[in-house]
């Protein structure tokens, strides 16, 4: 059995038999550590929204802020080790915030680990709400100006199917909370780049989506150890979450 990686104080790490895995996979419990003498591999890159004339995107406007480089902002770009680990490690739930401001969830994107939480904020001067409809993890909850609501996500959601939420006074309002099974995730900024550090050797299954355009795109990658890899993912009208789910 291969040594868990050391990893700093605020992770409990344990080492198990490969049965187990499966079990906190669905928890969302489970970190990928390196064998003994590997070294971690990087990954880091752009993603890009390709126009197309015939098939215009109304709400392109909104997140991709030159349309010369096209990068795309708030696009969750997610790796699944194709073959797990039997040495695991567990790290402490994270909080994240999403404020409601000018009638718009801030940030409207947000991905996180199975078990974390996520702290609801209101800085508007009307009242709002939050709902989730479907799931283990469904809420209803008004939250006026200064208020505060914070809601532990259960369950891991495919990072094709995301949660949705929506404002019910105000239904221009929508915003996507991606649950995922492990930690290897990263939501681009308005530069549309990501970076994923101390990644352990083997082949993943890489995913972008974008889920105001449906938009998304599947790969295979295989991170080395020591070595540097470099993507350009492009998304267009062409790419559909539809088409990924329907393989």
């Amino acid at each position: 059995m291969p040594a868990p990686l050391k990893l700093p104080t605020r992770f409990l790490r344990l080492t198990v038999g490969p049965g187990f895995w499966w079990g906190l996979l669905s928890l969302g419990l489970v970190i990928t550590t390196l064998t003994a003498g590997e070294e971690p591999g990087t990954l880091s890159g752009l993603v890009r929204y390709r126009e197309r004339t015939e098939s215009p995107w109304r709400f392109q406007r909104y997140y991709v802020a030159d349309s010369r480089t096209g990068a795309l902002a708030e696009a969750v770009v997610a790796l699944t080790p194709k073959i797990p680990s039997d040495s695991i490690s567990v790290r402490k739930p994270e909080t994240k915030v999403m404020d409601q401001e000018n009638f718009q969830f801030v940030p409207e994107t947000i991905a996180i680990q199975v078990g974390d939480t996520v702290r609801f904020t209101n800085s508007d001067e009307t009242l709002h709400n939050i709902m989730l409809s479907k799931g283990r993890d469904a809420f209803n909850v008004n939250l006026a100006k200064g208020e505060v609501y914070d809601h532990e996500f259960k369950e891991a959601t495919s990072p094709l199917r995301p949660h949705r939420l929506g404002c019910v006074y105000h239904g221009s309002m929508q915003a996507w909370v991606f649950v995922l099974p492990n930690p290897f995730f990263a939501v681009t900024g308005k530069d549309g780049t990501f970076r994923f550090q101390n990644l352990p050797p083997g082949t993943y299954q890489l995913l972008v989506h974008h889920p105001a355009g449906r938009y998304a795109l599947s790969q295979e990658i295989e991170i080395i150890g020591g070595t540097h890899l470099e993507r350009t993912l492009e998304l267009s009208p062409d790419q559909t979450i539809g088409k990924l789910i329907t393989r």
